[in-house]
């Protein structure tokens, strides 16, 4: 199954009674496109004048992009739900999922039967995430002294700002800049300084078959004339 909003407030409601009785407010319910985290608490942390700490505006959001069972599901919003009490409720713990944490996990695991754990397990990705984003990208392939060919994939407000310095640095004996929708390049690291990667032969054809080589003329970034 995929997380819905209908799902994550109605698994809260039933567990928020059955284990914490009924002591937390409801949060806000939230989805997110998360690809390290199956769930998530989010809040906001205020200093007040007085030096305290004040803790507002919690979210719990679960991420759309694995297949999970439903017990599997369930064991997340109870995993979120502990941070929540703990948070809510200003209990001191160890680390995030210190003595205190563990505890109460382990608790609800053998009293309800439940299989909560601090570590996501590997689980299959669902069809949105496997599909390519359609997000473009801006990439740097260069000849690099005592490297060969690196690449740099670059934040868009990055791109005119490297490619009017990159002949600075002394290693680069050349540079290209392409613009490529390729789906491999989703996962790559993308940068804001001069940060080059080692760039595998299949990687380099990717971005030269399928994407577009740019050039800088003056102050602007333009296609390159073929």
């Amino acid at each position: 199954m995929i997380f819905t909003i209908d799902f994550i407030r109605d698994t809260f409601e039933r567990f928020n009674r059955l284990l914490f009785q009924s002591s937390l407010p409801a949060p806000r319910f939230a989805l997110s496109r998360s690809r390290q985290n199956f769930g998530m608490l989010r809040l906001k942390s205020i200093r007040t004048i007085t030096g305290k700490t004040k803790k507002s505006d919690y979210t719990l959001a679960c991420s759309v992009m694995y297949e999970l069972t439903r017990e599997e599901a369930e064991d997340v919003v109870i995993h979120e739900m502990i941070h929540y009490y703990i948070e809510l409720y200003g209990l001191r713990d160890t680390s995030t999922h210190g003595q205190l944490f563990r505890a109460m996990m382990d608790m609800i695991n053998a009293a309800y039967h439940r299989h909560i754990t601090i570590t996501a397990p590997d689980k299959p990705l669902t069809a949105e995430a496997k599909a390519p984003s359609g997000r473009l990208h801006f990439v740097f392939l260069a000849d690099i002294e005592g490297m060969g060919m690196g690449y740099a994939a670059v934040a868009s407000t990055r791109v005119l700002y490297m490619a009017r310095r990159l002949h600075l640095i002394p290693r680069i004996r050349s540079w290209r800049l392409f613009a490529s929708y390729s789906p491999a390049l989703d996962n790559v690291p993308h940068v804001r300084s001069f940060k080059f990667y080692d760039a595998p032969p299949e990687l380099v054809r990717e971005i030269e078959n399928k994407g577009e080589e740019l050039g800088l003329q003056g102050d602007r970034i333009v296609p390159k004339k073929r």
